[in-house]
């Protein structure tokens, strides 16, 4: 993928989307890795039937083994999709979760009416980052260095 594309690569599968398959297994996530990914989109524990904290864990540990001793420019994130309409603990649970699994990147959506739900992005923040933090990037002016 890289000698065609040098940009920034975020691949990944997150929904079943009508197929027969599993979304996204150790080994499906392997060849997004070596067909050079830069950010693999999973989806977050508990969010699709069939994949849980374990396997999502089984993922993160083979990217943070894969990272180890790489150049900045060769790592791999891991992004995860939150579902975007669930109620306030359910986005907390996520959340843990997949912070606690090495999750650096969080994506909650867009949902229906083109955004989530405002409280619910509130809720995931508080969880990942607490209130303290979250009330700060909430606060902060995108034109931090000017």
């Amino acid at each position: 993928m890289k000698e065609y594309f040098k940009e920034l690569v975020i691949a990944g599968k997150i929904h079943a989307a009508g197929t027969d398959e599993p979304v996204i297994n150790i080994e499906i996530a392997k060849e997004f890795i070596n067909a050079g990914t830069n950010i693999l989109l999973i989806p977050a524990p508990y969010t699709i039937p069939h994949f849980n904290e374990e396997d999502f864990k089984k993922i993160s540990y083979y990217v943070w083994d894969y990272n180890q001793n790489r150049e900045i420019d060769k790592k791999v994130l891991i992004m995860s999709s939150i579902d975007t309409t669930s109620d306030k603990d359910t986005i907390h649970q996520i959340a843990l979760a997949a912070k606690a699994n090495c999750t650096l990147l969080q994506h909650i959506g867009d949902a229906i009416n083109d955004i989530s739900l405002p409280e619910n992005i509130y809720t995931m923040g508080v969880a990942i980052r607490g209130v303290k933090w979250q009330t700060h990037q909430m606060s902060s002016s995108i034109i931090r260095n000017e």
